[in-house]
């Protein structure tokens, strides 16, 4: 029974030691902590900080490394280059323990991703290598993995950025432009250091003093292009050897999964890279450079040495490299190499290291360590944030609902040039897992995209503390708020916001995070909370605990105002209407027809669809957009039913999200003109469907949902609303409106076929102009 708890709570019982520090230890301000390579390796940039760090000057700090179990290198590199590090931590857990306490922390490529940033916590940055295989929003097989690529910038408080091509392919395609708010060091990266020092030395310990040396660092493809990578990868090792003199040495180094998997010790011209040497101590004694896309080739320019860009495996592979028309020699096959490592090695690459190696000198370390460590402002520092204010929106798991299309319509509307919006959403949601490009493609242009990263990481006290609230009736215990404290700068990387938008509002870790940061925030409440608590999306707890502590309440319509004012009559209640987007609604509407897995339809089979559209007979549609919506179509089935003795070709199209679609489709099987009715649930877009109609009934309960009503109107739909529930939005826009009952409804469908209900005329301009005004009030 005591293992089964244990287990239950095993990653909770993780996080009470990782985050003990966070709240009980001060920060230990001569500790730095470095994550180099997620301790795989110490790459060349790190090890050149560790190298600097080593000097007297440096003696009161401690430096701290996390590095696998198994990772030999780092304890050769400290013997044979005399590196000061106090203590090699190979455990994961008490990395990121230690990670909470350190006042410095030295990352190249990502930090323990439990870590949350404390206030005073100083993060450097020397990102390993010049971008070079496309990333980001800018390669379709990386945008899953954005949220991880821009947690390491993010999160950092210095960025070395060695030339303008480094800045434009990180800011940019990680869209973090305007809103990284570290400071950008302009200094030459640490790596090429070595490039500016005399390692002949290095050839003779290395038994390679009589020979041409070459490197060849073929770029990992990814797991999923494993096999075939290896198989290339290994005829080439395999060709090389067979056509290198005795007098060539090639020194082949691969990352990730493929060095495993490639066994160099039956050649006799290849070599692996040696342990205990700096990768880049080696690639500067190269005669020659090989590779297909590494980015190293930016660096390897200041040896002023041939380089050779070589690839036999993918030429389609998305690389910036590519786009920079580079003036290396380019070779198709072996044969070609082989007889350029044979030719003049020498080259002049003087306007490439002005442009991609400017500030590159021996003390690019030295520089970085006085800047950070020693506060002696010695590297070029600029500041990359703008002044305008940071707007965090939360747009839940971008489901395809209308609170979704809503945001995206606002987004397409607001002032980008006055605002840094920031959409957030769940990376592990399966809409983005599923469908990631369309989701960015979504979001409007001028609109930053920062993805949540992981879900909630609770200790084990925060846990049940949580769990008692969320089944209780027991006020929000201040254990629980700095959970949610501590987990929005674990989310956002300590960043500071001027406003934090909720527009989601349904989520309850996301309710109380956002309540709880240190930014001003606003929760949008787009249903009937009352009905939202019948529907168990939520306790009476909860949303006192939201309404009291948000800075706004923030409600669709104005009809919201009193039931949250019944919950918490404190609660700072704002009105901000959806806008409408009429150029997204034309171009919807002129799409085709999408059917996908979700969709069911009675009666009218998928391919008849279209000709019942094009049929003669008027088109009678009602679309359900609530969420939560009682039975609503009897009474419209009964009296269309009626209206058929009269009119035989007059067809009725029912659309909603309803989950009670078995009881529609009975109902409508029971009519005598059964054949007249179509009910389609989960239709994701119905808009080509309703510019075919004639008339557009608003179902009861939709009162909350404008949307509906200025999609029918900008197609020249006229509307008919049902009953008292509807009146409000009927006498806002003058829409026909008659009684939620069998004789109501049937005297407006007979009105209707007798011309008497009119399209409605609205201003949409002059509306979404005030809403715009209902938004941007409620970020002052």
């Amino acid at each position: 029974m005591k293992s089964k708890r244990i287990n239950k709570y095993k990653k909770n019982f993780i996080n009470s030691f990782v985050y003990y520090p966070y709240y009980h230890k001060k920060i230990d301000d001569n500790l730095i902590f470095i994550d180099s390579m997620n301790g795989e390796q110490l790459s060349s940039d790190v090890f050149r900080i560790i190298e600097e760090l080593s000097d007297d000057k440096y003696k009161n700090f401690r430096v701290c490394i996390y590095a696998k179990k198994g990772v030999g290198h780092i304890e050769k590199l400290r013997e044979n280059y005399n590196l000061r590090i106090d203590k090699i931590i190979s455990d994961d857990v008490k990395a990121t323990n230690v990670c909470e306490y350190a006042k410095y922390i030295i990352t190249d490529s990502k930090i323990r991703y439990r870590y949350a940033k404390r206030s005073g916590q100083v993060i450097l940055n020397v990102y390993h290598e010049n971008p070079s295989l496309k990333w980001g929003v800018d390669n379709i097989r990386n945008y899953s993995r954005l949220a991880s690529q821009q947690a390491p910038f993010l999160l950092s408080d210095y960025t070395v950025i060695s030339n303008e091509y480094v800045r434009e392919k990180i800011m940019g395609p990680l869209m973090i432009e305007d809103i990284y708010q570290g400071k950008i060091l302009n200094e030459g990266n640490p790596r090429n250091i070595s490039f500016f020092k005399d390692n002949s030395h290095l050839k003779s310990e290395l038994a390679v003093a009589d020979k041409d040396i070459f490197v060849y660092m073929p770029r990992y493809q990814g797991k999923s292009f494993h096999k075939k990578f290896l198989k290339t990868v290994k005829n080439n090792l395999k060709e090389f050897d067979k056509g290198l003199k005795d007098n060539q040495t090639v020194f082949f180094k691969v990352d990730g999964y493929a060095k495993k998997s490639i066994d160099l010790s039956k050649f006799k011209h290849i070599r692996p890279f040696p342990l205990g040497y700096d990768d880049y101590d080696i690639i500067s004694m190269a005669d020659a450079f090989i590779t297909d896309y590494s980015g190293v080739v930016l660096d390897f320019i200041l040896s002023k040495r041939k380089i050779i860009l070589f690839n036999n495996f993918d030429k389609k592979r998305l690389t910036y490299l590519d786009d920079l028309n580079l003036p290396f020699v380019r070779a198709d096959d072996i044969e070609d190499v082989i007889a350029e490592l044979d030719s003049n090695l020498d080259e002049d690459y003087s306007a490439l290291i002005d442009e991609y190696a400017p500030f590159d000198s021996a003390d690019c370390a030295k520089n970085i360590c006085s800047h950070v460590f020693l506060n002696q402002k010695v590297c070029p520092e600029e500041n990359n944030k703008n002044d305008k204010p940071n707007i965090l929106i939360f747009i839940g798991n971008l489901s395809n609902n209308e609170i979704t299309l809503s945001l995206r319509q606002l987004l397409s509307q607001v002032d980008s040039d006055k605002y840094n919006f920031i959409v957030t959403f769940h990376q592990w949601s399966k809409h983005f897992k599923n469908d990631p490009e369309s989701v960015l493609k979504s979001i409007p242009e001028g609109i930053h995209v920062m993805p949540m990263k992981t879900k909630t990481r609770p200790t084990y006290l925060e846990r049940k503390s949580y769990a008692k609230f969320l089944n209780s009736d027991k006020k929000c215990s201040s254990s629980i708020r700095k959970f949610f404290k501590r987990e929005f700068r674990h989310q956002f990387y300590g960043m500071s916001f001027d406003h934090v938008v909720n527009y989601d509002g349904y989520y309850k870790n996301e309710i109380l995070m956002f309540c709880n940061c240190e930014a001003k925030s606003s929760m949008w409440v787009h249903n009937d909370p009352f009905m939202e608590i019948e529907n168990n999306k939520f306790n009476m707890n909860l949303l006192k605990e939201a309404f009291s502590n948000y800075d706004n309440v923030v409600v669709v319509s104005s009809e919201l105002i009193n039931p949250i004012r019944k919950i918490d009559d404190s609660a700072n209640v704002k009105v901000a209407h959806s806008l409408i987007n009429f150029e997204f609604i034309r171009n919807e509407s002129q799409k085709d027809i999408m059917l996908n897995k979700d969709v069911r339809i009675y009666n009218t089979h998928p391919q008849y669809l279209k000709g019942l559209l094009n049929d003669d007979g008027r088109k009678i549609i009602s679309i359900d957009r609530s969420i939560y919506n009682e039975e609503w179509t009897e009474n419209i089935l009964m009296a269309f039913d009626r209206l058929c003795d009269e009119y035989e070709d007059v067809q009725l199209i029912i659309i909603g999200n309803f989950g009670w679609f078995n009881r529609t489709q009975y109902l409508a099987s029971q009519l005598r003109h059964w054949k007249n009715v179509t009910v389609i649930k989960q239709l994701s877009n119905p808009l080509p469907i309703l510019k075919d109609c004639a008339l557009f009934i608003l179902p009861p309960n939709n009162r909350f949902y404008r949307k509906t009503v200025f999609e029918s109107e900008m197609l020249n739909v006229p509307v008919m609303s049902l009953g008292d529930d509807d009146k409000v939005i009927a006498d806002e826009f003058n829409i026909y409106n008659v009684e939620n009952s069998y004789e109501g409804v049937l005297k407006g469908l007979q009105d209707f076929m007798n011309d008497e209900i009119d399209t409605l005329d609205i201003d949409y301009k002059e509306y979404n102009e005030r809403c715009l005004d209902e938004f941007y009030d409620i970020l002052k």
